[in-house]
């Protein structure tokens, strides 16, 4: 019986253990939903994914192979990479900038985010952190270019109600409501000097009463705004809450 090589056996099992890579191409259509297409390394597609505008899966065919799976700008350079099993996305993800360095990391279980995700801006500096757990988010962290955090986000649902806005030394600076992403209802701003501003948002601009109180809470200031801009008159108070002066502002400008 005719022995075969030691070394053709290794490169056999080698060969057979490898497994291919696919490669991952997504298109963003025009009323912004996405089509996601899985090839190996022949080209031949082995799967498809549609997702609505926020990313929702809608529908899917095919399964894609456990293993690498690598998405690459026009120029050939890796634009992100994951590892599927069992035709989902497990362990470690990355997306880098267009000059190879780390744009995003994160990890996946199951298909769907777990732990923390970062965001690094091309500097290299870490921009904003966000929590998931079991593929819904529960937090949202950013950064100042010192590292001190900058805001912070309250989560529900998946879907962020509150947010407060930090100095760099750590101090709260303002803290409101969120809907859809935007400010909302009552945001209130505190001024280094002891002083508060208290103004009403929709849509995430200032839009009805603002007022200013002192350090003592007396009210020193008070106006309104529309659509994000100053409309109205606008009152000052003296220390004993007596009216100062009054101006009349039409759309950010002085008129009175």
């Amino acid at each position: 019986m005719k022995k075969i090589p030691a070394v053709v056996i290794m490169l056999g099992l080698i060969a057979c253990g490898a497994s291919s890579e696919v490669t991952r191409k997504l298109t963003v259509n025009p009323d912004k939903t996405r089509l996601i297409l899985f090839s190996d390394e022949s080209g031949k597609e082995v799967a498809r994914r549609q997702l609505d505008k926020d990313g929702v899966l809608l529908k899917e065919a095919g399964k894609v192979p456990e293993g690498p799976v690598k998405q690459y700008f026009k120029d050939g350079k890796v634009q992100a990479e994951w590892n599927f099993k069992n035709g989902k996305e497990e362990g470690l993800f990355r997306e880098y900038w267009d000059d190879g360095k780390l744009c995003w990391e994160g990890k996946y279980s199951g298909g769907k985010p777990e732990g923390i995700k970062r965001f690094y801006y091309k500097t290299g500096k870490l921009g904003y952190e966000d929590e998931y757990r079991a593929g819904i988010q529960t937090g949202r962290k950013s950064f100042y270019e010192s590292g001190k955090v900058n805001t912070e986000g309250v989560f529900k649902d998946g879907k962020e109600i509150e947010r407060k806005w930090l100095r760099e030394n750590g101090k709260l600076q303002g803290e409101c409501a969120i809907l859809n992403g935007k400010e909302t209802g009552i945001r209130k701003e505190y001024y280094e000097n002891g002083c508060r501003e208290e103004s009403n948002y929709r849509d995430g601009k200032k839009d009805g009463a603002m007022n200013v109180f002192s350090k003592s809470g007396n009210l020193n200031l008070e106006t309104n705004f529309k659509d994000g801009k100053e409309n109205g008159v606008r009152s000052y108070y003296s220390a004993d809450g007596s009216l100062q002066k009054q101006e009349v502002y039409k759309d950010d400008k002085l008129v009175k």
